[in-house]
């Protein structure tokens, strides 16, 4: 189950005036842990087991070792939720992602410690909680386990009523440096599938006015790919040396590399801008104006040449691949600084006061309601009452909704803009069904629009989709919410345009072809989602090698006997002469052999060249002098091994140890 987006304006009445609960939201990773007596597992949101690194017994891993004996004699299994995070037991403080560490990837020498927060429990004793209450399932969570602080810890929680609380959980947050805040609905069920539902999220970055930022020169440039092909997709971004007094910077440090937050329009804008200036960078001989760390640009442009671009991100952290030696975290175009000339982006002494200020956090700002000095949560506008406009054309007038009985509540206080309907449901039938449950309309999106709906791309839906700022959405979804009389969540089979937020969220959800990471497909969304997968034409067996190989180790397929040399390229000792073809010995054994290596993954050639990673040489020796003098005429040395080699992995089903092997 995840948390939506908080609007703070309306906390009260989406916890429907009722108390709630305010959770620290910690800065760690999402962890699912399945206990079974002594067997544990330990899984991410995207469903990958870490038991490996955690343990998946008492006498393994990071984790399992220090919390075995903390759960009850009672409990025999449950599944918990919660955030893996590094805690620093000399400071008792837990580390923030950004800093230079992975969980799931920390040794057992580490100055930091694996503690495991628990928020929630799923089951215990094979009995299923997911319909329970969140308050039945905190009560539940107590008598699970025994606390230990710095190894597993259950996450604390305040009972509030009202956004003053809340805004003042926020600041304290802030002032703590954290992440942000989760609010959560003492009535709400677990639904794994579900966002929302009862579970809201507020960080900082979230609300407007309560984060620095930075406005720095784009120094470099990355060619795209796909649908950003043959322009830049992703910037290259640094601050300026501080000049003699009365002189422009001329020495610039590169900072972050930033690919978000623009729309492809000004995307497409800006490459126009500075097409003409990208020069070729090169690593030997590298531009004096341009101080890099270990990332380097694919080409470069002379900053008198480059425009600044406002960035927001969440925090300063420490990076040794930028010359700075920091960057940005989360970073993201807010806007391209017109009003700006070069020379006047971010210096490298206003970045440090911000890096020190509140510790790398650029969430420094308190909220303030009702103080016109500081930032404020915009409040959401009554919807107008619409009054007859003479001379409008007829199509674009708000249609008269007077007589509309309402029967549902599922879109109350919801707004839409109908742009176009359907030949069978056209625009004022989609209108009228929108009223009906409870719904209401405008002729032109606002900031408080929930969507845009669009039956076709005639010009004013063009004009939509160029400003960035509303989805746009096909009639198809409105109808499957009236069928079914629910708000049925969006998929990317319903939406023409995404902004930016949105096509964030739909980025973590689902993948590229539409398909979700996960919801259960069914046969007719399969087929929906192979129509969208372009034809690549057709691949030899050998041209799919490297895409299989990727795959299994993507997947962790690559530890399965049948793919146990698919990294591997072969030649066999079958020819009399090296590479001469016709000088291959009929009925010889390796013929066998190298079907067999074939059979489990390794590609077999049959000329001798650069890129052959092994030589195989049967009972036959008498070519290996020629074989290692050809190897000294490579960069890349080949191993020759003995046919054993090949025929014992496959008998015990995994690779053996080389070196016995070498002939």
């Amino acid at each position: 189950m995840l948390a939506t987006i908080a609007d703070i304006e309306r906390i009260e009445k989406d916890m429907k005036h009722q108390s709630f609960y305010i959770e620290t939201k910690l800065d760690g990773e999402r962890m699912q842990m399945h206990k079974d007596g002594d067997v544990y597992r330990y899984f991410s949101r995207n469903g990958y087991n870490y038991e490996d690194q955690f343990g998946s017994s008492p006498q393994e891993g990071s984790l399992t070792p220090f919390i075995h004996n903390t759960f009850k004699t009672d409990v025999q299994n449950c599944i918990l939720d919660g955030e893996m995070m590094a805690y620093n037991p000399n400071t008792q403080t837990f580390m923030q992602k950004g800093n230079k560490f992975d969980i799931k990837r920390m040794v057992e020498d580490s100055d930091l410690q694996t503690c495991y927060c628990v928020f929630d429990v799923l089951m215990v004793n094979d009995k299923k909680l997911g319909q329970e209450t969140l308050r039945k399932r905190y009560e539940i969570l107590n008598s699970v386990f025994t606390p230990i602080p710095g190894r597993i810890e259950i996450v604390q929680k305040t009972q509030a009523h009202t956004k003053k609380e809340v805004i003042d959980a926020l600041n304290e947050a802030i002032d703590k440096r954290e992440e942000g805040i989760m609010i959560k609905h003492p009535l709400s069920i677990y639904k794994p599938d579900k966002r929302g539902e009862g579970w809201l999220k507020i960080k900082p970055e979230y609300v407007n006015g309560l984060m620095d930022e930075l406005d720095i020169l784009i120094v470099g440039g990355y060619w795209g790919k796909g649908s950003r092909g043959g322009m830049m997709s992703h910037f290259l971004c640094a601050v300026s040396e501080k000049p003699p007094s009365g002189e422009k910077p001329s020495v610039f440090h590169t900072l972050c590399r930033v690919g978000s937050g623009y729309t492809m329009k000004e995307l497409y804008d800006l490459g126009l801008k500075l097409a003409k200036h990208w020069k070729p960078f090169h690593r030997k001989a590298p531009p004096s104006c341009i101080l890099c760390g270990t990332e380097k640009p694919e080409v470069y442009i002379e900053p008198w040449n480059s425009v600044i671009v406002q960035v927001k991100a969440t925090e300063i952290v420490p990076s040794d691949m930028y010359k700075t030696g920091c960057t940005l975290r989360f970073p993201r175009i807010e806007k391209i600084r017109e009003d700006k000339e070069w020379h006047e982006c971010t210096s490298l002494e206003d970045l440090e006061q911000l890096r020190g200020k509140a510790s790398g956090k650029l969430a420094s700002k308190h909220l303030y309601v009702g103080d016109d000095d500081e930032p404020q949560e915009k409040k959401r506008k009554a919807a107008p009452k619409m009054k007859k406009v003479i001379g409008i054309i007829e199509h674009l007038k708000a249609p008269n909704l007077s007589n509309v009985n309402k029967v549902s509540n599922i879109f109350e206080d919801v707004e839409f803009c109908v742009m176009s309907g359907t030949n069978s449901h056209p625009k004022p039938d989609l209108e009228n069904r929108i009223a009906e449950f409870g719904g209401y309309i405008v002729q032109n999106p606002g900031p408080d629009t929930y969507c845009v709906i669009a039956g076709s791309e005639n010009i004013r839906v063009k004009n939509i989709i160029s400003s960035d700022k509303h989805d746009v959405v096909k009639p198809e979804w409105l109808l499957e919410c009236l069928e079914t009389k629910s708000c049925v969540p969006w998929q990317p089979r319903f939406m023409i345009h995404m902004c930016p937020s949105t096509k964030q969220h739909f980025a973590q959800e689902y993948d590229c072809y539409g398909d979700s990471y996960f919801v259960d497909t069914d046969l007719n969304q399969l087929k929906e989602v192979f129509s969208g997968i372009k034809n690549a034409g057709e691949q030899t067996p050998r041209e799919m090698g490297p895409v299989i190989a990727d795959l299994e180790h993507r997947y962790s397929w690559d530890n399965t006997p049948l793919s146990m040399f698919r990294h591997h390229t072969v030649y066999l000792d079958l020819y009399t002469v090296i590479n001469d073809l016709n000088t291959k010995f009929e009925g010889a054994r390796l013929a066998i052999t190298a079907l067999e290596l074939q059979f489990h993954g390794a590609k077999v050639v049959s000329c001798l060249a650069e890129g052959v990673s092994h030589v195989i040489i049967g009972e036959d020796q008498s070519r290996v002098a020629d074989f290692k003098a050809f190897r000294r005429t490579l960069k890349r040395k080949f191993k020759i091994l003995q046919e054993r080699w090949v025929t014992e992995s496959i008998d015990k089903s995994e690779l053996q140890e080389e070196n016995q092997y070498l002939v």
